[in-house]
């Protein structure tokens, strides 16, 4: 709970906010591809509307966001390896770019559907699901964690 450092905004209704993100990279050095994907949480940007009241279910709620960011990092390593074996370093970043896309675009759809299925948090079943399905998905995207 204390890394949660930000305040919510006027408009802000929920009555919390993860703010994580996927930080991709590729270069070519002498023709050789290497990329990268990293699962990030910013703490100037996440908060609780009322932290000492808050329950540690919203917290779980809340760390299950950074944990399904981890996934698609995971999955966009993943296609990183495969990217890596014909990628072209002349026309690297349009090759690049659209395969970041699509797995940032998954990943928004999996983070909104998880919000909605689990009411953000407040459905106590579909949050268990959506732990265990995420605990689930990192294990066997574990060959591809860093």
């Amino acid at each position: 709970m204390a890394d949660y450092l930000a305040r919510p905004g006027v408009g802000d209704r929920l009555a919390s906010s993860t703010s994580s993100n996927i930080n991709a990279n590729a270069a070519c050095r002498d023709f050789v591809f290497t990329g990268t994907a990293q699962a990030t949480f910013d703490p100037n940007t996440s908060w609780f509307r009322d932290p000492k009241n808050a329950s540690a279910a919203l917290l779980r709620h809340e760390q299950l966001h950074f944990d399904i960011t981890e996934v698609y990092a995971r999955i966009m390593r993943q296609k990183l390896v495969a990217f890596s074996a014909k990628a072209n370093c002349l026309k690297l970043q349009p090759a690049f770019n659209n395969l970041t896309k699509g797995v940032y675009a998954e990943w928004d759809r999996e983070e909104n559907r998880y919000d909605q299925e689990s009411n953000h948090g407040l459905n106590a079943p579909r949050q268990a699901f959506w732990e265990k399905q995420t605990q689930q998905k990192l294990e066997a995207l574990k060959a591809f964690a860093q």
